[in-house]
């Protein structure tokens, strides 16, 4: 059994990690990788007989997994807010794509938070607050089997669906990682996306953003996509590129191959 605690008692293990679903707060003690696991296959399987009775629309499923450690603090995690929010409204212009797209968030600091999928007609984006160190791992680990199960569920409930996309946006190495975990998520990541599970994408931010986009092509991002650059003036140019994306993908066939938006407008090269 997974143990449960109250919603309002704080962890003080730095290495402790905890689950933020739409409906109530869940935190565990570091090294529960079954409870991961169980937790999120749990959430999966709430509401979603309805939700996909009631639209049978094939799906683009994007999670956005987000750096929210103590150096993301005031304009950085300002920007991305708003730029979440932005992505929301594009989405929702129009409704044939806003159908089509389900949202899931992942925010990480030392512990791990998500919102599990929901359609993004019901998508309610998350109050960031800045606070704490990073983890990128876990957060990684969490975003994979969110992406499992949401494509048991799509083929459950017969729902045709687009390769998972999965957003990482960090300002900071992970201090909380051990060798051992930044290993173990490098060859999952690099199997995800060489068989087509998953698109991972690693954009780096911040001051230090050139050292660390080169460290997370080197140790955290699949060999196929290298990590990318921006800072938080661009997070909304950012972010407006992933929904026009997302409404490419829409627009097409699963396992189509679709022509993206340019990056032009938010990468620094």
């Amino acid at each position: 059994m997974i143990p449960r605690s109250n919603p309002e008692t704080p962890v003080h293990s730095p290495n402790a990690v905890g689950y933020q679903p739409y409906r109530s707060v869940e935190e565990y003690g570091p090294g529960h990788s079954n409870d991961r696991a169980t937790l999120v296959a749990t959430r999966a399987q709430d509401p979603e007989a309805t939700e996909f009775a009631q639209n049978q629309e094939e799906r683009c499923p994007i999670i956005l997994c987000l750096d929210r450690s103590h150096s993301m603090q005031g304009t950085p995690i300002r920007e991305l807010q708003q730029a979440i929010e932005q992505f929301k409204q594009d989405l929702m212009e129009d409704p044939a794509v806003a159908t089509k797209v389900d949202v899931g968030v992942i925010t990480f600091n030392n512990l791990v938070h998500f919102q599990d999928f929901v359609n993004s007609t019901s998508f309610a984006p998350p109050e960031l607050r800045a606070e704490g160190g990073t983890n990128i791992s876990f957060a990684m680990q969490v975003s994979l089997d969110m992406c499992e199960r949401r494509k048991d569920t799509y083929r459950t409930n017969g729902i045709a669906y687009h390769r998972p996309w999965i957003i990482l946006i960090t300002d900071g190495y992970p201090e909380q990682d051990t060798p051992e975990e930044i290993r173990e998520i490098r060859e999952r990541l690099e199997s995800a996306e060489q068989n087509r599970r998953a698109a991972i994408f690693t954009i780096a931010c911040g001051d230090n953003s050139h050292e660390l986009a080169q460290w997370l092509t080197d140790n955290i991002t699949p060999s196929v996509r290298p990590a990318k650059r921006t800072s938080e003036a661009n997070f909304k140019e950012l972010f407006r590129w992933l929904s026009n994306s997302q409404i490419a993908l829409s627009k097409s066939s699963p396992g189509e191959r679709v022509q993206l938006p340019s990056t032009d407008g938010w990468e620094i090269v």
